[in-house]
C-alpha cells in the first residue's frame, strides 16, 4: 500500500468532530437556522456530507442507548426527550472519530473523568502535591486528594506515577484504585495498566504494596523496585516476575517487541488506532522484533508488511487485517 492509498484517519476524525458538534438537537424541525447551516456545511463537499451523515445516525444510536439508560434510573426524574438528544450530542461531540457506520462509544463517565487522553494520545500532567502522571493512550483517572490519603481511581487504560513526598503536615499514603484492587505507594516510579479482568502492576524504584481490596477477598503482596506482578483473583498465589524493561516504552510513544507473537503486536496496535487491528489464525504466532512508533500505525502496518511475509488488507478505512502473503 503506497502513502497514496493509505486512508487520511486524521482529516477524517477532523471532520466528525466537527460535525458532531454542529448537529442540531431540533431533529423534528427542519426549517431551524441551526439545521440550515449543518446543512449548508454539509453540502460544501462529499467527505463533508459523509461526516455529516454518520454524526447524525451516531447521534440516533446514542440517543437510543441513553433513553435506555435513563429509563432505568427510576429514582431519577424521566428526562425528556429533548434531555436526551442533549446529552447525546454531548457523547456524540466527544467521540474521536468512530468512524462512517462504527460502533464505538466511550462511556461518558469516561470523558467526565479528571484527566483523559483519546486513542492514541499521551498526557502528562503535575499534580498538586508535585506527583507526576503520565496517561496512556485511551486512559482516564479521577485524582481525589483530601485531608488523610492522595488518591488516583484508574477507570481505564495505563498510567505511570512517581509519586513526590508529601508536603502536607501529616504525610498522607498515595494510593491508585483500579477495578481488581488497590496499590499503596510512597516516594516510588510504577506503572499501572487495567485489562480486562485484571491489573498489571510494575515498580521501577521504591516499593508498592498490592491489594486485593474487592468484596470477599482476601490477600496483599508488598513489590521492591524491578518487580511486576498482577493484581486479581490468586494474588497470593501468583508469584511476581522481574519487571519488563520494556514496561515504559509507551512513555517514549514506543512498542518494543521481542520475539511477540503477532497477534499480540496487532492487539497492541489496536490499543492505538481509531478501529481494530485484526491477524489471520494462520501468521497470528508469527514472532516479531523491533521497535516501533505507534503515534504513526499505520507506518508500523507498513514495516511489518515490508519485513514480515504479511499483507495488511484494508477490510474497511477503520478495520485493517493482518494475513498471509
Amino acid at each position: 500500500m503506497t502513502a497514496s492509498d493509505r486512508p487520511d484517519f486524521q482529516a477524517e476524525e477532523a471532520l466528525l468532530i466537527e460535525a458532531a458538534g454542529m448537529v442540531p438537537l431540533e431533529t423534528g424541525y427542519p426549517g431551524s437556522p441551526r439545521r440550515r447551516a449543518f446543512e449548508a456545511w454539509r453540502d460544501q463537499s462529499p467527505a463533508h456530507r459523509a461526516a455529516g451523515d454518520a454524526a447524525e445516525r451516531m447521534l440516533h444510536v446514542y440517543a437510543q442507548r441513553a433513553g435506555a439508560y435513563f429509563e432505568q434510573e427510576s429514582a431519577a426524574p424521566s428526562p425528556t426527550r429533548r434531555q436526551w438528544l442533549g446529552r447525546a450530542a454531548l457523547g456524540v461531540a466527544m467521540i474521536g472519530a468512530a468512524g462512517v457506520g462504527g460502533s464505538y462509544v466511550l462511556p461518558w463517565r469516561e470523558w467526565l473523568a479528571d484527566y483523559h487522553t483519546g486513542v492514541g494520545a499521551r498526557r502528562e500532567v503535575v499534580l498538586q502535591d508535585g506527583s507526576v502522571l503520565i496517561l496512556n493512550t485511551d486512559t482516564s483517572v479521577d485524582v481525589r486528594f483530601d485531608a488523610t490519603r492522595r488518591t488516583i481511581v484508574l477507570t481505564r487504560g495505563e498510567i505511570s506515577v512517581r509519586v513526590a513526598p508529601d508536603r502536607a503536615l501529616a504525610a498522607r499514603p498515595f494510593v491508585v484504585v483500579t477495578a481488581q484492587g488497590q496499590i499503596d505507594a510512597a516516594n516510588s516510579h510504577f506503572a499501572v495498566r487495567q485489562d480486562e479482568g485484571r491489573t498489571r502492576v510494575a515498580v521501577l524504584s521504591g516499593s508498592a504494596t498490592l491489594v486485593d481490596s474487592r468484596p470477599g477477598a482476601a490477600g496483599s503482596r508488598m513489590l521492591l523496585g524491578g518487580w511486576q506482578a498482577e493484581l486479581g483473583p490468586g494474588l497470593e498465589d501468583t508469584p511476581p516476575v522481574p519487571a519488563d524493561n520494556r514496561v515504559l516504552a509507551w512513555t517514549h510513544g514506543l512498542l518494543i517487541a521481542q520475539d511477540m507473537r503477532l497477534q499480540d503486536v496487532a492487539a497492541e496496535l489496536t490499543r492505538y488506532r481509531r478501529g481494530v487491528v485484526r491477524c489471520g489464525g494462520d501468521v497470528a504466532d508469527l514472532k516479531v522484533t523491533g521497535v516501533f512508533p505507534v503515534e504513526d500505525t499505520d507506518r508500523v502496518l507498513g514495516t511489518l508488511q515490508a519485513t514480515y511475509p504479511i499483507r495488511t488488507r484494508y477490510v474497511t478505512r477503520y478495520w485493517v487485517e493482518l494475513v498471509s502473503r
